[in-house]
């Protein structure tokens, strides 16, 4: 994912970026929006599942003053805003096909007309787009025409849920606290607890994981199980160092690897993403060697 976001930042063409809801797909876009030629331009997101059809063209294009009922003055479009910068998608696949012609020729040529204008107007935008859909399935439906998805598939950048990189748990966990707690405490999580999160499947990902832990500060309550836990909000400042969690963690990643992988440590270490020889060094640090 790294790899392709530096790729995707130092090409001009239009990337479309996968994953379930709660992965980071806006996140990925801001990066690739920094880390490109355009970041000291606009980065422009449209929620395009949460516009009414019919005010589409007028958000996308802008109207001019009297164009419709309620139109009063001149308003510019998220093109306009976009000019130079990125123009980002987020649920992409809602937007509907007359739309979908519209915008393609925008993104081909840069060229469109505000609503109740005559007059074209060009803007130099990139475009990424960010859905959690498979779009080649809309084209088999007939939802998505298939110009405009081989227009803005051209850089896919596919983001796995939670559930499939475990491994992140306790760097998304320490990273949270710290943001959260903003350095006025040593953090500290219960055993049971982290043992919990690192079994727990995540199907609302990384926001979802994120919610728990701001809500476990606010109230004391960890409510990501089918149960909800009552814990004294004491314990996480008092009962175990975030370092112990981490190894704790580490240690149950590493051995669950090797049970899979019959203690071949070449598959395991496959399995968790490491070279053999970090997995020898991982070990012998957490004493399971």
């Amino acid at each position: 994912v790294y790899e392709l976001i530096l790729k995707a930042a130092h090409s001009d063409g239009s990337t479309a970026i996968f994953g379930e809801s709660g992965t980071g797909k806006e996140l990925v876009a801001r990066a690739v929006h920094e880390l490109s030629s355009r970041h000291d331009k606009e980065f422009v997101t449209v929620n395009c599942g949460a516009i009414p059809e019919n005010l589409l063209e007028s958000e996308f294009f802008g109207h001019r003053k009297g164009a419709f009922t309620g139109a009063y003055v001149d308003k510019v479009g998220y093109l306009d805003i976009a000019n130079a910068g990125t123009l980002f998608l987020d649920e992409a696949a809602e937007l509907t096909l007359s739309m979908q012609v519209k915008l393609l020729r925008a993104i081909d040529g840069g060229d469109y007309t505000p609503v109740g204008s005559n007059k074209l107007k060009r803007s130099s935008f990139r475009v990424i787009a960010a859905t959690n859909r498979s779009l080649m399935d809309l084209v088999k439906e007939g939802s998505m025409r298939e110009d405009f998805f081989y227009r803005i598939h051209v850089i896919p950048i596919t983001l796995p849920p939670l559930r499939e990189r475990r491994e992140d748990i306790p760097l998304l966990i320490d990273h949270f606290l710290h943001m959260y707690l903003d350095g006025e405490k040593d953090a500290r999580i219960p055993a049971k607890i982290l043992d919990a999160m690192f079994s727990y499947p995540w199907p609302g990902n990384v926001r979802e994981l994120q919610n728990v832990i701001r809500r476990y500060l606010s109230v004391g309550r960890w409510d990501f199980l089918n149960h909800v836990q009552d814990v004294q909000k004491a314990d996480l400042f008092d009962s175990y160092t975030l370092k112990g969690a981490v190894e704790d963690l580490e240690k149950t990643a590493v051995r669950k690897a090797l049970e899979q992988a019959r203690n071949n440590k070449t598959r395991a270490a496959q399995l968790l993403g490491i070279s053999r020889r970090a997995l020898f060094r991982k070990m012998k640090r957490l004493e399971l060697i």
